[in-house]
C-alpha cells in the first residue's frame, strides 16, 4: 500500500500541463483561449495527497533478521565485494548524474501542442480550400504551436497564483514539493547514508568476512538516513509524472485525425534517465545502508 498510493497522483501533472499549453495558445483578438484548474483539480490533489501520506501510517510487518542471532548477520555481496569506498564514489556519481540530467530535464520542453491543417479543409474539414491563403496570411498553424517544460509550467503558475488563482499555487506546490523537492532530498539521504558507511567502525570488507579469519558477530544497525530515504521515496514523485505526461500524450493520439496533436518531448526521456539513476542509486545503497562495513 505504501508504494502504490502514490499512484493515484498522475494526472494531476498532466493537467498543470495541459492548462499551460492552452493558456500559451492565447493571441488576443485572434485566438482567444481560456482554461484554469477548479475546484475538482483541488480535491483530486486533496484526495492524492492525503492517501499517499496516510499510507505511511500502515504498520510494516517485522523483519526476520530483527529476530536472528548476532551470528547470522552477513554482509552483502556488493559491500564485500566492493568495499565501502568505491560503493560511496559509485554512490556520489549516480547523484551527480542524477543532478545534471534533473537540471537538463526541466529546462527541456515536455510535452508540445499542433496543429495538422488538413483535416481542417474539405473533403475532411469544415473550411472551403480557398480558405488556406488566409489562413497562411495570418500564420495561425505557427500561433497554434505551444511547448512546455517543467520550468516554464512552475513558473506560469506561479505568476496566476500571485494573481489570485489559489488552485496554481497548489500546482505548483506538486511539481515543486513532490516532484523535485523529495525526489532530490531522496537522493541526498542516499548519499549521506553511503558515505555513513565510511565512519563506521568494524570489521572492513575485504579483511576477513571474505575469507574465513573474521570469526565474531555482526550486528546491522539501522541507518537513520536510510529511514528517512524510504520514507521520501513514497513520497517523491518524479516518476508518478513522468508516467501521467506520457499516458496522457498517448491517450491524445485520438485527436490526431481532427487535426489536434499533443506529443512527448525530449525532456520526459532526459527526465526519465534521471530518475532510472534514482533508483539504481536507491537500489545500491539501501542493500547494504544498515549493515556494519
Amino acid at each position: 500500500v505504501q508504494h502504490r498510493s502514490k499512484w493515484a497522483s498522475p494526472d494531476i501533472f498532466a493537467y498543470t500541463m495541459l492548462v499551460y499549453l492552452i493558456r500559451n495558445l492565447d493571441h488576443d483578438p485572434l485566438i482567444l483561449t481560456a482554461a484554469q484548474l477548479d475546484i475538482g483539480f483541488v480535491c483530486f490533489c486533496a484526495f492524492c495527497v492525503c492517501a499517499t501520506v496516510s499510507a505511511l501510517g500502515f504498520p510494516l510487518p517485522e523483519a526476520q533478521d530483527d529476530k536472528m542471532p548476532m551470528v547470522e548477520v552477513r554482509q552483502p555481496f556488493l559491500l564485500r565485494c566492493m568495499g565501502k569506498y568505491v560503493i560511496a564514489l559509485v554512490a556520489t556519481v549516480l547523484a551527480a548524474g542524477f543532478a545534471y540530467l534533473l537540471f537538463l530535464g526541466v529546462q527541456r520542453p515536455v510535452m508540445a501542442f499542433r496543429i495538422n491543417e488538413r483535416p481542417l479543409y474539405k473533403p475532411y474539414g469544415p473550411l472551403p480550400k480557398e480558405a488556406k491563403a488566409a489562413v497562411d496570411i495570418l500564420d495561425v498553424p505557427n500561433m497554434l504551436k505551444s511547448d512546455v517544460s517543467v520550468l516554464h509550467c512552475i513558473g506560469a503558475v506561479a505568476g496566476w497564483a500571485a494573481e489570485g488563482e489559489a488552485t496554481s499555487m497548489l500546482a505548483g506546490i506538486m511539481w515543486v514539493v513532490f516532484v523535485l523537492g523529495f525526489s532530490i532530498a531522496d537522493v541526498l539521504m542516499l548519499v549521506l547514508s553511503a558515505w555513513r558507511l565510511c565512519l563506521q567502525s568494524g570489521a572492513d570488507s575485504r579483511d576477513g568476512l571474505l575469507t574465513s579469519t573474521y570469526t565474531g558477530p555482526l550486528k546491522a544497525t539501522p541507518c537513520p538516513f536510510l529511514a528517512t530515504s524510504k520514507m521520501l521515496k513514497k513520497l517523491a514523485m518524479l516518476d508518478v509524472a513522468i508516467v501521467g505526461l506520457y499516458l496522457v500524450t498517448y491517450c491524445m493520439e485520438i485527436y490526431k485525425k481532427i487535426g489536434i496533436v499533443v506529443s512527448a518531448r525530449g525532456g520526459i526521456a532526459v527526465l526519465f534517465g534521471a530518475e532510472v539513476l534514482h533508483n539504481v542509486l536507491y537500489w545500491l545503497v539501501s542493500s547494504v545502508a544498515d549493515y556494519p562495513a
